[in-house]
């Protein structure tokens, strides 16, 4: 580790150590996601540059084949939270400088600025948003609820709940937010685009029906569901990779059959009363809707081979299981690895691989229809290079546009594939529509070792170039596939190796 002038100690991945994950599938061969799956393979082969982190900042790209819809209003940029300490507004009154509320509008300037001016640019196609009315809030929140906002904003803001202010701005922001998301719903629905984001602010995904939390006052992404939901889609899947839970949707849908809802996030429990859910792998829903909420509360630093290896075995094959007419992609920065607010260790390389999978998900399932709705990200610079970098993925693009300013991170790697195994079989085990969900992922991650000798298996390590052409076909190796009766002994392991997961693409030292 070395101690840069201008920011934290920083590993010197790309420089010796282990290149990130797009880096080493561009120095072994491509990578092929939903091979297995069903879905259409996704070949992603960034240059030499890219993954040592000295790719130039845009790289020459063809005329684009399609553009995303962006959607934003500036009336977003009016909710103010405040100053005080991180995000509780207090003063201590010994502190010289305070800072700004987490959730400010400069972290949003900053995504809508690298989507105007950035190499992406091209590729967008600027939409205008709107407010959102009365009428249209309540096919999501009740109307105590909303009354309870408006009043708090006629009396001139209110605490709504710890971290969640309701200052003067803020309500028409909200509606603006709102309204916007429902805005870029419409257009997909009316089929005057297949891809749209909406880039708002105050966030939602953690607003329930009845009351404000995190931050969030209405809920965009719920909304936005319920309006699919009235305008004739039957199943709708909500995919949501911000830090926290969330869990205003997962509330809202609780007991439908017609919206999957999965959420990746860091596994931090409940945070008191206006957040009582726990977001752990047992709130499933219920009635009806039993087995269509689906959580994945992974270890803090998963980073990036932790969400691929999520997204691989647990998200791809319960969409893909469900089916849906449309997808809506939940996406938060605070997944990042230097964001003030969460602890995943996720870099620009692994948001672009989640919009990948996510676009192959629309392509194969919803006639491509995708709608992305903004939530947290609270690192002012890195939050926006991340969004870049999630719609690099959605766009399915050959090279990456923009090289990562502040490099990788470290990763518990290990301890989370162990996590995604356990959850995976939880699920086959408890959710009916998963129950028969067995062994959907091919070995797309398999354990190399050197000299390996196995009871059955004698032969040196695969070469790199021979685990990038082919997936092995051993029957269990590391947890993949249909697992032995027994647990693998590791003791008849001889000599011993070591032990390294890898991908297929990836070469293991």
């Amino acid at each position: 580790m070395e101690a840069s002038r201008n920011g934290p100690a920083r590993s010197r991945k790309g420089h010796g150590g282990r290149l990130p994950i797009m880096g080493r599938a561009a120095l072994y061969g491509p990578v092929n996601y939903l091979s297995g799956f069903g879905g259409s393979p996704t070949t992603r082969v960034p240059t030499m540059a890219s993954a040592i982190g000295t790719a130039p900042t845009a790289a020459p790209q063809p005329p684009p084949a399609d553009v995303i819809h962006v959607f934003w209003d500036e009336g977003m940029l009016d909710h103010d939270a405040g100053i005080g300490v991180f995000d509780t507004g207090f003063d201590p009154g010994f502190l010289d400088v305070l800072e700004k509320h987490p959730e400010n509008s400069d972290r949003v300037r900053n995504m809508v600025s690298i989507l105007r001016r950035g190499p992406i640019a091209p590729y967008i196609s600027w939409k205008p948003g709107r407010p959102a009315h009365t009428s249209e809030l309540l096919s999501f929140h009740t109307r105590e609820y909303v009354e309870e906002l408006v009043q708090a904003n006629v009396g001139g803001g209110k605490k709504l709940c710890e971290g969640t202010f309701l200052n003067p701005g803020s309500w028409g922001a909200a509606l603006i937010a709102a309204g916007t998301t429902l805005s870029a719903m419409k257009y997909i629905l009316d089929g005057n685009g297949r891809i749209a984001y909406a880039l708002v602010r105050p966030p939602g995904h953690h607003a329930q029906p009845s009351r404000a939390d995190g931050y969030c006052f209405l809920n965009n992404a719920g909304l936005a569901v319920q309006l699919a939901l009235d305008s004739g889609c039957t199943r709708v899947a909500v995919i949501d990779i911000d830090v926290h839970y969330g869990n205003g949707t997962a509330e809202g849908f609780y007991q439908s059959d017609s919206v999957l809802t999965v959420s990746l996030h860091m596994n931090h429990g409940s945070w008191g009363p206006s957040h009582p859910q726990e977001g752990s792998i047992d709130e499933l829903g219920e009635g009806k809707g039993f087995g269509y909420n689906l959580n994945i509360p992974l270890p803090n630093g998963s980073g990036d081979l932790g969400y691929e290896y999520a997204m691989s075995k647990l998200v791809v094959p319960a969409v893909q299981k469900f089916d849906p007419m449309i997808i809506v992609l939940v996406i938060g920065q605070d997944s990042s690895a230097f964001d003030p607010n969460g602890r995943q260790c996720l870099t620009m390389e692994g948001y672009r691989l989640i919009g990948s999978i996510m676009r192959d998900l629309a392509e194969k399932h919803a006639g491509g229809r995708l709608l992305v709705v903004q939530e947290g990200g609270y690192h002012v610079t890195y939050s926006a290079y991340c969004v870049h970098a999630t719609l690099e993925g959605v766009l399915n693009l050959p090279n990456p546009l923009l090289s990562d300013p502040i490099a990788s991170y470290p990763e518990d790697e290990k301890f989370t594939l162990k996590v995604v195994d356990a959850i995976s079989e939880h699920w086959k085990s408890v959710v009916p529509f998963l129950k028969d969900l067995v062994s959907a992922l091919p070995l797309l991650f398999i354990l190399v070792c050197s000299g390996m000798q196995l009871e059955g298996f004698t032969g040196p390590a695969p070469t790199a170039a021979s685990v990038s052409m082919r997936l092995h076909t051993l029957p269990w190796v590391g947890g993949c596939g249909p697992q032995p009766p027994a647990p693998l002994d590791i003791s008849r392991v001889s000599p011993l190796p070591t032990w390294q997961w890898a991908h297929p693409a990836y070469v293991c030292g």
